[in-house]
């Protein structure tokens, strides 16, 4: 698979890897369990009044804890972390049901999940939970393999390690950069290129390993389905620009193996 674009003298290259399935996580909107006090007082003395605007704002301040707890927790289940037993970086996406492993030279996206189960109330707990809808099960392995013109690789990509913070990670050479964001939209692979090459094109090479089946659905968006031709993932939103800001006319090209 091929991201083509014009050159000019430094130039970055953003995609996004976008599933399809979405789900709720947390409420991020706890209801208020603050009753209203009915007042009775005429001229209420100052400490009753300060005392029960002291149990308001702690009121206040507990649902805004929590507020705020929630949506670490949220913000937390889509970082990159690294698994040292198993020497490689992994992190799930609520949002897209995916589970992407991340090498220094690529990237293993499957379900994160095969089953949904539906939603049971806290009293009912220990009530069975059913499986109110299922998933295909899939692998998508893509791979960088450098960058140069469409038909040939100039420099090779030879990253030895990769570095995750938080939702974002990153592995590099000494030519060229590749950047993760792993968030509720997807996973956004970023392509950063120090030293372009000599001419008017430039591409970077992907090759693609997977149980789907990739098609070319236009210049900017590739699509890859499963049995009965259900829609999996979308590879697409690609985006480039120069050093300077300045938007560059690009397009992805699938092999006609379809494996690049």
């Amino acid at each position: 698979m091929l991201p083509v674009f014009s050159k000019v003298s430094s130039v970055a290259v953003a995609i996004i890897l976008l599933g399809l399935f979405c789900a709720n996580f947390y409420d991020n909107n706890p209801t208020d369990k603050l009753t209203e006090k009915t007042e009775t007082e005429v001229i209420p003395a100052p400490d009753l009044c300060n005392t029960r605007n002291n149990i308001i704002k702690a009121h206040t301040d507990q649902n805004n804890w929590l507020q705020k707890v929630q949506q670490d927790i949220t913000l937390r289940e889509y970082h990159i972390n690294y698994a040292a037993d198993k020497k490689y970086h992994q992190s799930p996406n609520r949002a897209n049901n995916t589970r992407i492993t991340y090498y220094p030279q690529s990237i293993q996206i499957a379900p994160r999940t095969l089953e949904k189960y539906e939603e049971v109330k806290q009293t009912e707990l220990n009530v069975e939970r059913k499986i109110s809808q299922t998933f295909e099960d899939y692998t998508l392995q893509l791979e960088v393999k450098g960058y140069g013109t469409a038909k040939k690789i100039v420099h090779p990509f030879h990253a030895q390690k990769l570095i995750s913070e938080n939702n974002e990670a990153f592995a590099k050479d000494e030519r060229m950069q590749v950047e993760y964001i792993n968030n509720e939209e997807g996973t956004r692979q970023n392509f950063i290129i120090n030293q372009p090459i000599q001419g008017s094109e430039l591409a970077v090479h992907l090759n693609i390993n997977t149980s789907l089946t990739a098609t070319q659905e236009n210049e900017g968006s590739i699509k890859f389905t499963g049995k009965h031709n259900s829609t999996q993932l979308y590879y697409n939103d690609l985006k480039v620009w120069d050093a300077t800001g300045k938007i560059l006319p690009a397009q992805m090209k699938l092999s006609e193996e379809g494996q690049e």
